[in-house]
């Protein structure tokens, strides 16, 4: 197991990373889902309209998710990206975003492993910086990793997304 971070402008050089990365970033959004059930085609879309789909929501990815002021956090197994999170960089706070894992690796301890590696990250990197993350309320397993790591919510601070603002207390 193997977490790398670097900064976002240096991806964008590297096709077959951003492949992986995308993947486990779509993959977050999709939940539970099955590859057949997230690309289920209706009866009147075609393969070529389901590419176009996928293709669109790379450039998306591409163009809003790799600014210069974010970080790439990712662990890897067996040489394969298998969780992801964004760290960004806003005024007094380091940020965690869109962190997600491969579903067949969920519940094994790898998100917790990749926020760990993102915790002394920040210590050492930015240790005047807040490190925080926006939490659904639904979101059970996020919630436990994130408070037994040390994260304390504060429910009186709620994002546009309905999420609970989460602060890594040092």
């Amino acid at each position: 197991m193997e977490i790398k971070i670097i900064k976002t402008d240096y991806i964008k050089k590297d096709h077959e990373m951003i492949d992986q990365i995308f993947k486990v970033w779509l993959y977050s959004f999709r939940m539970n889902m099955t590859d057949e059930e997230y690309w289920k085609l209706d009866e009147n879309e075609t393969i070529e309209q389901v590419e176009n789909h996928y293709n669109e929501k790379k450039r998306y990815f591409i163009e809003k998710e790799l600014e210069d002021n974010i970080y790439s956090v990712s662990i890897k197994e067996d040489n394969h990206i298998i969780g992801h999170l964004f760290l960004i960089q806003e005024e007094s706070n380091m940020v965690i975003a869109s962190l997600g894992i491969i579903h067949d690796y969920r519940l094994k301890g790898y998100a917790k492993k990749l926020i760990l590696g993102t915790i002394n990250f920040v210590r050492k990197e930015y240790p005047n910086l807040r490190l925080i993350s926006y939490i659904k309320p639904d979101n059970i397993a996020s919630l436990k990793t994130h408070k037994s790591l040390g994260f304390v919510g504060d429910e009186s601070i709620i994002n546009d997304f309905d999420s609970i603002l989460f602060e890594y207390i040092i």
